[in-house]
């Protein structure tokens, strides 16, 4: 499937890392869904049509932190993947969120 044909959710609370992975992805040719915190994906959640592909999803967000929100996600769009970022080192987010693998996570800055 080419980018166009794939939908992203991103989830990242600090504005300028979000408009800077936005530009990126619509640049690339995705569509994208961005926003600042688990509660604001949530509340429009049900307006999402294509459903999203990848829950892109930074791991310390505000209220609820990724891996919570990803359990969310797989209940409302069953089969749709996850990738979590973190700022933090690899090793503290994994242990922190022993639910999340290597291959689950990228570090900022990418």
């Amino acid at each position: 499937m080419t980018p166009a044909a794939r939908t992203i959710a991103l989830v990242e609370d600090q504005e300028a890392v979000r408009t800077m992975i936005s530009r990126h992805l619509l640049r690339c040719g995705y569509r994208l869904h961005a926003f600042g915190s688990a509660a604001e994906l949530l509340a429009r959640a049900a307006e999402f049509e294509p459903r999203p592909d990848l829950l892109l999803t930074d791991v310390v967000i505000p209220g609820m932190n990724g891996v919570e929100l990803a359990r969310a996600v797989a209940q409302l769009w069953p089969g749709t993947r996850v990738l979590f970022i973190s700022g933090y080192a690899v090793d503290v987010a994994i242990s922190a969120m022993t639910s999340i693998t290597d291959e689950m996570l990228i570090s900022k800055p990418f």
